[in-house]
C-alpha cells in the first residue's frame, strides 16, 4: 500500500458512500420493497491544482506507482477543519494551524508532516468483534465526536451517525460496519483519518499526466473506491448472516 504524497493537498471533492439497492418496483397501492446490499463502501473523488513543477512531479510518481488498479493507497479524508480538536484552557481551539508553523517548511527546524494527530488522541475503549455497528472510544485529548465526524482505525475509514457519553467514553454508533476486530487500546484516528483506497479505473490520471508531460499546469481530477475487506457478509437462505473469506 502506498502513502499519498503530503505535497498534492486537493481544492475540491471528499469520500461519500456507495449503497445499492434493489426494488421489484411499485405496486399499485404505492408500496415498494426496498433491500439494500450488505457491502457498502467508499468511493472517493478529489479535485488538485497542479500548478507548480514540485506538484507536477509529485502527481507523476503517484499515478506511474499506483499502476492503474492494481496497488492501493492511503488515501486521508482532508477533512483536518472539522474533526474534534482539542480545547485549550481558554476556550480555543486546539488547531493545525496553530501547532504547525508551514514557514519552516523544506527548512532543517520544519515541523513534522504528521505533528497534527498527536493533537487528538482516542482509543477503543473495549474490544469489539467484526460487523459491529457500534463502537466504544476513548477520548483522552479533543473535545467530544459528533454525528458527522469522520475517523479511521488502522486503514478503514468511518463515519459517526450518533455519539452518546457514557461515562468518561463515548458509544459511537457508525457507517459502514467494522471491516475488521479491533481491540481495547487500538488507535482512533480523528485528526488524520485515512482509507485504504485504488484507482476506480485503471485510466485514472492517463489522459491528465499526458497533458502534463508536455510541461503544462492544469486541474485534473482523480476519483478512489475502497479496497474491500478479506472477509464478507452474505445472506444466508434462512435470512441470516454468514461471514466468508
Amino acid at each position: 500500500m502506498l502513502t499519498f504524497p503530503f505535497g498534492l493537498r486537493p481544492f475540491a471533492g471528499g469520500f461519500a458512500p456507495s449503497v445499492k439497492s434493489l426494488s421489484g418496483g411499485q405496486s399499485l397501492s404505492g408500496f415498494e420493497q426496498v433491500a439494500s446490499q450488505l457491502s457498502d463502501r467508499w468511493v472517493a473523488s478529489y479535485a488538485f491544482a497542479i500548478n507548480s513543477n514540485a506538484k507536477v512531479l509529485a502527481f507523476r510518481a503517484f499515478v506511474t506507482a499506483m499502476r492503474g488498479r492494481a496497488n492501493t493507497v492511503s488515501l486521508p479524508a482532508f477533512d483536518l477543519a472539522r474533526a474534534p480538536w482539542a480545547v485549550d484552557v481558554y476556550g480555543r481551539k486546539v488547531t493545525p494551524g496553530m501547532a504547525r508553523n508551514v514557514k519552516l517548511d523544506n527548512t532543517l527546524y520544519a515541523d513534522q508532516a504528521d505533528l497534527r494527530q498527536g493533537l487528538i488522541t482516542a482509543k477503543v475503549a473495549a474490544d469489539t468483534d467484526l460487523c459491529s455497528t457500534s463502537l466504544k472510544v476513548t477520548i483522552a485529548k479533543g473535545s467530544a465526536p459528533q454525528a458527522g465526524h469522520f475517523f479511521s482505525v488502522a486503514q478503514r475509514l468511518y463515519t459517526i451517525h450518533e455519539a452518546l457519553p457514557s461515562g468518561s467514553d463515548y458509544v459511537l454508533t457508525i457507517w459502514p460496519w467494522l471491516r475488521e476486530a479491533v481491540f481495547f487500546g487500538d488507535a482512533v484516528n480523528f485528526a488524520a483519518p485515512v482509507c485504504e483506497m485504488r484507482f476506480a479505473s485503471d485510466n485514472e490520471g492517463v489522459e491528465a499526466l499526458k497533458g502534463l508531460a508536455q510541461l503544462r499546469f492544469g486541474t485534473i481530477t482523480l476519483n478512489f473506491d475502497e479496497v474491500p475487506a478479506l472477509t464478507s457478509v452474505e445472506l444466508r437462505e434462512d435470512g441470516g448472516l454468514e461471514l466468508r473469506e
